[in-house]
């Protein structure tokens, strides 16, 4: 047998599940298939069992629900760790924990690389090609589960699928992490976000690999660690391919507590997209992160069956963070224990259509559920509060649904530490909404306006005349986030005015960003003058003062303790004027054909002084280590100069698309695409 481009195949498998990745998902996909009664073939392009839990870069912070197999193995994990060092979070405990649960389930592991897939006459997927030490080998399986965290083998079978934020392309951060001893002798993960990379491209994950590892030798360089131990062998990865499937989880369906008729996992956590340059992001974290302030709520929804499988490929189920669904929603299907459930639901749907013989899209989803049911894998939503973790592995005892007696007030839940699990159902009984604009309680007020257009707006106007300039400003919000007209003069003073006041809760924004969010997102033509002095922020005595004050802090060692005590000025002051000048790029790109002349003049004057000055050199990434966002803000300014005809235009396009990072060529290839 010979396959195109490729050495004969020296060896020929058979099963009835063929996983593909034995990372977070893959590994107990395959123990779930095995249990149901599948003959089961686990192919690993690595060395390592468990994925990230096991290379040694997550451990036990993460949000996640404790339900179907996670229990068990994560006891059996546990156990294995204190023998190895006495402690629970030794990385290795799950790897060899994970490893003698394969061994002893009879599932066959394989290492390889697989390039290509295996078709029958119907264009149905029935196997993989893979490369080895020893030659090339195929496996032919009646199911095939995808689990290798960026979608390869439903790529390589033609699934259509996409990739990074909608404005700039751009994948989630990535971190590369090293293992240390602390002075207790515990193990723990130390290192942070060290920027970004294109998961696509070779020669970028290598730039990556190089990148971080120089961010961390800098480091220790002048703070050396005794107790560090190796580095993670892998970088950590957050997002990559999104497949197009028969149904694509939104950032909506999460925010709302979507149930689904075919539910077969959970999905939990707050919106943790590890970004600070919100501008770039999608529309609807602008209203829910940044007006809102709900940053730190934890939302929850189902993930319905349609999600694991692709639209236009049949035989196949992917199972990993590369679902179908929205990058903006990702941060909730990339937690450990959840993709855990989503592989077990994916081993145990497999089987099932293995023994039935047909494929994954005409399985009867009643019988799945009912077998996910008898396993212990939880996905009604109403058990939500019995099951999830929050941080550290504390139970939160928030209220929900089924738990709430008839005369209790959801706000109630709301005043205290203990946050609700979604934003569903805290409007059950519907509270005195317009009396919540100018409290600690607006920016849930404000999300219940922009979730039902309409119906405050005569009340909302009227406001505006309230003595209380809080509620007046309360009032321009939720008008503005419903595009009323009367929003705009007391939504551009509040920019003018830098009101520096936040809503409560975890990473919210001064309100004058709030302000240019709500600008950005509705782009009234009346803001253009104001939006202009933000974009000319880099060359005013006040950016100069906030340089001053970054440095402060730097040199104070604070800049890190602020994000970490959550205080409330936790972004660095430079890097929020950056991320205000980013909304205001968003904005001209809306409106650029209707300026006056005049105003197209003053534009192209204030984008040629940005890109010459770079002041995005400056700006903090997640970890709050300096990581330059001059290629974003040169190449969005950029693309609005071309559109001016502008010289300067094309020419910062042509330079950034020689830059040795590929996202940053990406982004600038798209924008050279719209003016050409």
């Amino acid at each position: 047998m010979l396959t195109k481009d490729s050495a004969p195949v020296v060896r020929q498998f058979t099963c009835d599940v063929l996983v593909v990745g034995a990372g977070t998902a893959g590994s107990v996909a395959a123990l779930a298939a095995a249990e149901e009664g599948a003959a089961v073939i686990l192919l690993e392009m690595g060395s390592i069992i468990g994925g990230m839990g096991s290379a040694g870069g997550v451990h036990g912070y993460h949000y996640g629900l404790e339900t179907g197999m996670f229990p068990r193995l994560d006891s059996a994990a546990e156990a294995m760790s204190q023998t190895l060092a006495g402690r629970v979070s030794h990385p290795d405990g799950k790897r060899f924990a994970l490893a003698q649960a394969v061994a002893d389930a009879g599932i066959e592991y394989l290492s390889g690389l697989p390039y290509d897939v295996l078709f029958d006459e119907n264009r149905r997927v029935t196997g993989v090609l893979a490369e080895t030490s020893r030659g090339s080998i195929s496996i032919a399986a009646k199911v095939i589960i995808d689990s290798t965290g960026d979608a390869d083998i439903a790529v390589l079978a033609g699934a259509d699928y996409d990739y990074g934020r909608e404005w700039d392309g751009l994948a989630n951060g990535y971190s590369l992490l090293a293992r240390r001893v602390t002075e207790q002798g515990r193990v723990i993960s130390t290192g942070g976000d060290a920027g970004w990379v294109d998961t696509h491209d070779p020669w970028d994950i290598t730039r990556a690999y190089l990148h971080g590892r120089k961010r961390f030798w800098s480091r220790l360089a002048k703070e050396p660690d005794p107790g560090l131990l190796p580095f993670c062998p892998t970088i950590s990865l957050r997002a990559g391919r999104y497949i197009k499937g028969r149904y694509t989880l939104t950032l909506d369906d999460l925010l709302s507590g979507q149930t689904f008729d075919d539910a077969i996992a959970l999905c939990y956590s707050n919106y943790d997209p590890h970004a600070l340059d919100y501008a770039n992001e999608s529309e609807l974290t602008w209203v829910w992160a940044c007006v809102c302030g709900l940053w730190g709520i934890p939302v929850a929804c189902q993930i319905p069956y349609r999600c694991l499988i692709p639209a236009d490929t049949d035989g196949m189920l992917v199972a990993s963070r590369a679902i179908s669904l929205t990058p903006d929603v990702a941060m909730a299907v990339r937690m450990q224990r959840d993709l855990q459930n989503i592989g077990e639901a994916a081993g145990v749907a497999a089987a099932l259509c293995a023994k039935k013989e047909i494929s994954p899209s005409s399985l009867d989803v009643r019988l799945l559920q009912e077998r996910l049911k008898a396993r212990g894998l939880v996905f009604d939503i109403s058990r939500l509060s019995q099951l999830f973790t929050g941080k550290g592995r504390t139970k939160w005892l928030a209220g929900a649904p089924s738990d709430q007696v008839d005369d209790e007030n959801p706000l109630d839940h709301l005043a205290t530490a203990k946050e609700p699990i979604s934003m569903a159902w805290w409007l059950r009984k519907e509270p005195d909404i317009l009396a919540l604009l100018g409290t600690p309680s607006e920016g849930k007020a404000l999300w219940h306006i922009y979730k039902h257009p309409g119906k405050y707006e005569s009340e909302l106007v009227r406001l505006l005349d309230d003595r209380d300039p809080k509620r007046r400003r309360g009032a321009a919000f939720a008008l503005a986030l419903v595009n009323h007209p009367a929003a705009w003069p007391e939504v551009i003073e509040t920019i003018r005015r830098r009101d520096p006041d936040i809503l409560p809760g975890r990473r919210t924004h001064a309100r004058w960003i709030s302000a240019l969010a709500l600008v950005a997102l509705q782009a009234p033509l009346c803001a253009a003058d104001c939006m202009l002095e933000v974009l000319g922020l880099y060359d005013t005595p006040e950016f100069t003062e906030y340089l001053r004050q970054s440095e402060e802090l730097t040199a104070q060692g604070r800049v890190l303790t602020i994000a970490l005590t959550r205080t409330p000025d936790w972004i660095d002051p430079v890097s929020r004027a950056i991320g205000a000048m980013m909304f205001a790029l968003r904005y001209f790109y809306k409106v650029i054909d209707e300026l006056s002349p005049e105003q197209h003049a003053h534009l192209s004057q204030v984008l040629e002084g940005l890109i010459h000055s770079k002041p995005g050199d400056h700006f903090r990434n997640f970890s709050f280590a300096v990581e330059s966002m001059s290629w974003s803000l040169d190449t969005s300014a950029a693309g609005l100069l071309a559109h001016l005809n502008h010289p300067l235009g094309m020419q910062t396009l042509e330079k950034y698309l020689k830059d040795d990072r590929a996202y940053v060529r990406n982004f600038a290839m798209a924008r050279r695409a719209e003016v050409q």
